[in-house]
């Protein structure tokens, strides 16, 4: 298990980043905070990853993908799976000036 830790400060109501290259599976991530932000996390590859408009104090989330079963499966079930990353990730922050937000990407290695 990997752990890739990420401290922003909001400078002028919002911020944005992009991490190095990230590989596995998106296990969870933790979120720290003392004032109201929104976060958003999508993938450089252009899917949207994570989003949450109102977010404060301390959280942990395990971000799912959801998918359906194929069109030619007589069963539509639904499961949730861990999102597979081999790509940069874009993370913008946006609220009060001088915010500090501190993340925890938990990634299981393949």
């Amino acid at each position: 298990m990997l752990e890739i830790p990420i401290k922003l400060n909001v400078e002028k109501n919002q911020v944005s980043f992009e991490t190095d290259v990230i590989s596995g599976y998106l296990e969870g991530m933790t979120f720290d905070s003392s004032n109201k932000v929104e976060m958003i996390i999508e993938s450089e590859l252009g899917y949207l990853v994570f989003h949450r408009k109102e977010l404060f104090g301390g959280d942990y989330f395990a971000p799912r993908v959801r998918s359906d079963a194929p069109d030619e499966s007589i069963f539509d079930y639904q499961s949730f799976e861990r999102f597979l990353l081999n790509e940069k990730l874009i993370i913008t922050i946006i609220g009060m000036p001088n915010t500090d937000v501190v993340l925890r990407f938990r990634i299981d290695n393949i």
